[in-house]
């Protein structure tokens, strides 16, 4: 009786170990050559613009309007989160391209500028390469 019961075992043993080349296969094949790839969540911001105050050299971008066009989207810049108000304005979309960049402030005259590339990092969690810019902003 002992005879059968271990015989009965080493065949589900045996059983089991080439099945699971078989397993593994077929889970090979479902998830295609590649490994799963995760990738982190959020990105960074696509274009930064520090704004100042072109005659006084102080910090201007609070209560300040920007937009960003590539192409036919166009964009708001907002503030920096967790950064001073009074510096940064940032574009958070996440998209690759040739981007015109316009600042407008009650008291100056707007500002902008155009031609800013902004790139891809490229591969399977691509992001894009922040592009940091200055405006000026002179008064009226």
């Amino acid at each position: 009786m002992r005879s059968t019961q271990w015989l009965s075992s080493q065949r589900l043993v045996v059983t089991r170990l080439l099945l699971l080349p078989l397993v593994a296969a077929a889970m090979t094949a479902a998830c295609g050559d590649t490994a799963q790839v995760i990738c982190p969540e959020g990105f960074g911001p696509t274009i930064v613009v520090e704004v100042w105050d072109a005659r006084a050299g102080t910090p201007a971008a609070r209560e300040t309007r920007g937009a960003a066009w590539s192409g036919a989207a166009v964009d708001s810049l907002m503030p920096a989160p967790g950064v001073s108000g009074d510096t940064v304005l940032l574009l958070l979309n996440n998209r690759p391209g040739i981007y015109d960049v316009e600042i407008q402030k009650v008291g100056f005259n707007a500002w902008d500028t155009s031609g800013v590339e902004v790139q891809s990092t490229g591969g399977q969690c691509a992001t894009v390469i922040t592009e940091q810019i200055v405006a000026r902003l002179d008064s009226l």
